[in-house]
């Protein structure tokens, strides 16, 4: 059974090595789920440098990040989705991911982080499922449980990378340059989504 197991492995690599559209959904998750995850371990420490939030504040917009994602997640992915498509719902995510990290780059307010974090919590419900749907449709029955694995190892490495690197942009050059360089970074990832559907 374990010998199979290794077999179905190295195919589902075999297959993603193969497959352009498989190699550049892997490339795209690394490229939006590493500053996703910088968003999310500079998130408190920004809000108190940048804006001199206590806890409590912070806490709040934490909690309406979590809650919009579950709304976002139980009452418009597969609305969207079904009448879109996951191709389309996934530019939308990318896009609301640049925005909203640009929103909290020129925020100078609760009201304007909450704006911003309402998006950003859009563009994570939309992202992460409508790329998974995608990549699940396009591997073979027969290797899909070895090419979603490496697509999960793809997304844990790129929050490895995020976090690692996040305190030090943070820290050397400044608050708003992780959010910014975000930002910037999800046109390429747009470009890549024109790629997979080319």
């Amino acid at each position: 059974m374990e010998g199979w197991e290794r077999r179905d492995e190295r195919s589902g690599q075999e297959k993603l090595l193969r497959d352009r559209a498989l190699a550049f959904m892997i490339a795209l998750s690394l490229l939006v789920l590493c500053f996703a995850a910088m968003r999310e371990s500079l998130l408190s420490l920004w809000l108190h440098d940048r804006l001199a939030f206590d806890a409590h504040t912070i806490g709040l917009v934490f909690t309406v990040n979590g809650l919009a994602i579950a709304v976002v997640q139980f009452t418009l992915t597969g609305r969207l989705a079904n009448r879109f498509g996951e191709m389309t719902t996934l530019r939308i995510g990318i896009a609301c991911y640049g925005l909203s990290w640009l929103g909290l780059v020129l925020a100078q307010d609760l009201s304007l982080v909450l704006v911003a974090i309402a998006v950003n919590a859009l563009g994570t419900a939309l992202f992460g499922t409508s790329l998974q749907t995608l990549v699940s449709l396009r591997s073979p029955a027969t290797v899909r449980g070895a090419v979603m694995g490496l697509y999960q190892s793809s997304s844990s490495l790129a929050r490895f990378l995020g976090a690692a690197f996040s305190g030090t942009l943070f820290g050397q050059l400044g608050a708003n340059v992780p959010f910014s360089i975000g930002a910037a970074a999800m046109l390429p990832a747009l470009a890549i989504t024109f790629a997979i559907a080319a």
